[in-house]
């Protein structure tokens, strides 16, 4: 490892999403030009699907805290107790007493904050000049700011991302969300995705039902802000106009157990499918003919890009990074207004013109190789360096 920089990143925690599985492809670029560890502000140790054993399979990874959801209450007192006390202290202690607690033996060259909340919090307190700090931000900060529950105010967060030297963006929407609502410059630097595994992934016999009709997927976890309720209620409507389809929803979370009570109340068994977790969801994207991304809010999404890489065509709701995703030259996907309207008056066309289907079909194999993992790497790498 002599004469590599050391590189921190810091992140919430490695369960099963997109931020954490770009970390997860970041590392695995970047591992063989920097000594990189990987600190989670929690960690649970009971999640079979957890990233964790997969990123310590690279990189040396550090957990702040450590904690059982599963077993008897007596098991799992010692860790609720002491992570109820600690995720206090990290939303109320000064960030510079936080950190020298927590970092202050370190020695690294570059600190990355790689998620808002905790890790940029915790991070500020980085005394000036001992790192390079970076934070990097992964939704619109206007729309979702769900990072506010971890700070006093607009006005503690501000200062915050002020004490960073550099503030990087997954998107330009997202970028220009920092901008407008604070008024912090920030840059607009690509996700690392790794284009070859999800290739090698997808790979296989896997297929739906041919008397489906379309078959939709989405992938993701079943939380509010992804919009699932909505499109589950434009499928009704979808199935009144005697549309053929079959939506399959990838994923598990907080919502799943009231989606299936409105699927069930919709009378859309068979309309809609239940697919669950599925630790690897690319056979269900390169085999459906659409992918939907029904979100509120969303950074820069590492699902519709893979989807793109596998020649599936997406729509998906105007949402930060789409724009940068899917182009504006109507090649491999549409953009719709961010409504449940939008959602019904897009699925709806699209479903009535199979030919529109095919060619953005066509034109998502030919511009997925715009998302190389070498020259995202490079770029990254160029921008820690600056």
């Amino acid at each position: 490892m002599a004469g590599k920089k050391r590189l921190m990143f810091l992140i919430g925690s490695l369960e099963p999403a997109g931020a954490e599985r770009v970390l997860v492809d970041s590392v695995k670029a970047l591992r063989d030009f920097y000594d990189i560890e990987v600190v989670v502000v929690y960690e649970f140790l009971d999640n079979p699907n957890s990233l964790v054993s997969e990123m310590r399979s690279m990189v040396p990874v550090r957990s702040l805290i450590r904690y059982k959801r599963k077993g008897s209450f007596l098991e799992r007192l010692p860790y609720r107790v002491g992570s109820r006390i600690k995720l206090e202290l990290f939303n109320r202690v000064n960030p510079k007493y936080l950190y020298k607690v927590l970092f202050g033996r370190t020695n690294f060259d570059i600190e990355v904050a790689f998620l808002e909340g905790w890790p940029t919090r915790l991070l500020s307190g980085s005394p000036e000049g001992k790192a390079k700090t970076i934070a990097w931000v992964h939704t619109d900060m206007i729309l979702n700011p769900w990072s506010l529950e971890h700070y006093s105010g607009e006005e503690e967060e501000r200062r915050a991302y002020e004490r960073f030297d550099k503030v990087l963006a997954v998107s330009s929407d997202v970028a220009g969300s920092i901008e407008k609502k604070y008024g912090i410059e920030a840059e607009f630097v690509q996700n690392i995705i790794d284009d070859a595994s999800v290739r090698t992934k997808a790979e296989g016999d896997f297929s739906f039902d041919e008397d489906g009709g379309v078959h939709i997927v989405t992938v993701g976890r079943l939380t509010q802000v992804k919009g699932y309720d909505r499109l589950v209620r434009v499928a009704a409507k979808l199935k009144e106009e005697g549309a053929r389809f079959c939506i399959h929803m990838v994923g598990g979370g907080a919502m799943e157990d009231e989606l299936r009570q409105l699927v069930g109340d919709l009378g859309l068994q068979g309309y809609v499918v239940f697919e669950g977790y599925q630790k690897n969801p690319y056979p269900y994207i390169k085999a459906a003919d659409l992918l939907v991304c029904s979100s509120y809010a969303e950074g820069f999404s590492g699902v519709v890009v893979e989807a793109i890489i596998l020649g599936t065509p997406v729509l998906t709701t105007r949402c930060a990074g789409m724009v940068d995703i899917l182009g504006t030259d109507d090649l491999c996907g549409v953009i719709v207004d961010n409504s449940e309207e939008g959602l019904r008056d897009g699925l709806s066309s699209l479903l009535n013109d199979p030919e529109r289907l095919a060619r953005y079909r066509d034109g998502a194999a030919k511009r997925g190789s715009d998302f190389s993992t070498a020259a995202l790497a490079e770029k990254t790498m160029r921008v820690l360096e600056e």
